[in-house]
């Protein structure tokens, strides 16, 4: 957890985000049935909020036939500025999961 008054992804002071950091599982849109393409478990996305605003969700194309997804992505198969993105939705107290459209 990043000190309080320090700077994070997005540029979002951590003071801002430590009301939306809690333990409990939140009320997310089930996305089980959905395959995870990305490389990694979503490091660097902050935890979801549990009673969201709004539930949202950042779609990318996954292309198979392309090193990690395709030329725009970074090794664990996200945009370079995908977590950014949905972070700085969190932060603003909605959630956002992170999708894959695999053509």
């Amino acid at each position: 957890a990043a000190a309080a008054g320090s700077l994070v992804a997005g540029g979002v002071a951590a003071s801002s985000l430590l009301s939306t950091v809690v333990c409990e599982e939140s009320k997310l849109v089930d996305v089980s049935a959905l395959t995870k393409v990305a490389k990694t478990d979503d490091v660097g996305l902050l935890p979801q909020p549990l009673n969201p605003k709004y539930k949202t969700a950042l779609v990318q194309i996954y292309v198979t036939s392309q090193p990690f997804g395709g030329s725009d992505k970074s090794a664990s198969g996200h945009r370079y500025d995908s977590i950014p993105i949905a972070n700085g939705m969190i932060a603003s107290g909605m959630s956002c999961q992170l999708l894959h459209y695999v053509p």
